[in-house]
C-alpha cells in the first residue's frame, strides 16, 4: 500500500504575499509513466512561483521547471515532462521532501485512516484525490479512490451520505457537528438541515451527531459505494431538545437524584443544591430530556 500528501507550506509566493497556502489535491503513482502531483492554488489573485522547487523522494532528487507558476484558482500537475532529476514515486512506500528557500517539508506513506496528511492506495490507473471543505485540510478534509482521475479539474466521484438529526419526538433538532468514520478515513461537517456528509470513499460509514460532549450515532453502518449518494439516514437524540433563549442566570447545573449535568449535557460527579438551570431529567419511560428550568 502506498500513500503520498504534499502540503506546500505557507511563503510560496509570487507577488509579494508573505503567507500563503497551496496543497496536493490528487495522486497518482501507477503505472510509473503516469505519475503526478495534483496542485491547486486556492487564492483569488495570487500567483505561486514553483519554479526550482526541489522535490526528494527515495529514489533521488526532481527539479521543477523554471518558469513554473500556478495560476489564482488554479491546479497544477507535476509529472516527468516538467521536471529533471529522479521524479519517481515509489509503488509500496517513500517519503517526499519538497525544498526550496521558502518551502520545506516532510511526507511519508502509507498511513490510515484518511484525513489530513494521510491517505488510502491509488489503485493502478486510478488516483486518490482530495477533498475539503472550504480550504479547511486540518479538520474538515478526506481522501477517497477515484478510479477516473480528474488531474488539472476539480475532483469527482466522492460519495455522500445525507439525512437529519432529530428529537425523540421528530423534531430538527440542534447539534454540533456530525462525522463519518470508516476504515479508510472520514470526514466531520458542520452542522446543517439536512446534514450532508461529501467527500467519501466507497466502504462502511460509522455516522453519527454531536450534541456538547456526547455523541449520537446512526444505529448500523452504513454501506456506501463508488460514487454513490445515499439519503435519509436519521439521527435520533434520545430526548426532547427545548430551544430558547438562555442567559447566563439560566444555565446553573441541576441536581436531580444525586446526577448533575451541566449545560452541555455533561455529568458533574459532585452534590450541589437544586436551582433553576438547564439539565437533563429522566423521564418514567427512563429517557433523559433536556429542559430548561425557569
Amino acid at each position: 500500500m502506498r500513500y503520498l500528501i504534499i502540503l506546500l507550506m505557507p511563503s510560496l509566493i509570487v507577488l509579494a504575499n508573505p503567507i500563503f497556502d497551496s496543497y496536493i489535491t490528487e495522486i497518482q503513482v501507477a503505472p510509473d509513466s503516469m505519475e503526478r502531483i495534483e496542485i491547486i492554488n486556492p487564492n483569488d489573485s495570487l500567483w505561486i512561483d514553483l519554479s526550482n522547487c526541489q522535490i526528494r523522494t527515495n529514489a533521488g532528487i526532481a527539479i521543477i521547471d523554471d518558469s513554473t507558476i500556478i495560476l489564482p484558482n488554479s491546479y497544477f500537475v507535476i509529472d516527468h515532462s516538467n521536471t529533471h532529476g529522479f521524479f519517481s514515486l515509489n509503488d509500496t512506500t517513500d517519503s517526499i521532501i519538497l525544498e526550496t528557500s521558502s518551502v520545506q517539508g516532510v511526507y511519508k506513506y502509507p498511513v490510515l485512516p484518511a484525513g489530513y496528511g494521510q491517505g488510502p492506495t491509488p489503485p493502478f490507473n486510478g488516483s486518490v484525490s482530495f477533498y475539503t471543505i472550504g480550504h479547511d485540510i486540518f479538520s474538515y478534509a478526506n481522501w477517497y479512490i477515484d478510479s477516473t482521475p480528474t488531474f488539472g479539474s476539480e475532483n469527482d466521484d466522492w460519495s455522500s451520505i445525507s439525512g437529519r438529526v432529530l428529537d425523540q419526538d421528530s423534531n430538527l433538532a440542534y447539534y454540533h457537528e456530525i462525522s463519518a468514520t470508516g476504515p479508510i478515513g472520514g470526514i466531520t461537517s458542520y452542522p446543517t438541515q439536512p446534514y450532508y456528509l461529501q467527500g467519501l470513499g466507497a466502504g462502511k460509514y460509522w455516522v453519527q451527531a454531536r450534541f456538547g460532549y456526547n455523541w449520537y450515532a446512526y444505529p448500523e453502518s452504513i454501506d456506501l459505494g463508488y460514487n454513490e449518494h445515499l439519503t435519509g439516514y436519521d439521527i435520533i437524540f434520545p430526548f426532547d431538545a427545548v430551544h430558547e433563549e438562555i442567559r447566563k442566570e439560566k444555565t446553573i447545573p441541576l441536581t436531580i437524584k444525586n446526577q448533575i449535568y451541566d449545560v452541555l449535557g455533561r455529568k458533574i460527579e459532585s452534590k450541589a443544591n437544586i436551582s433553576k438551570g438547564v439539565y437533563f431529567k429522566t423521564t418514567k419511560t427512563g429517557i433523559k430530556k433536556f429542559v430548561i428550568s425557569h
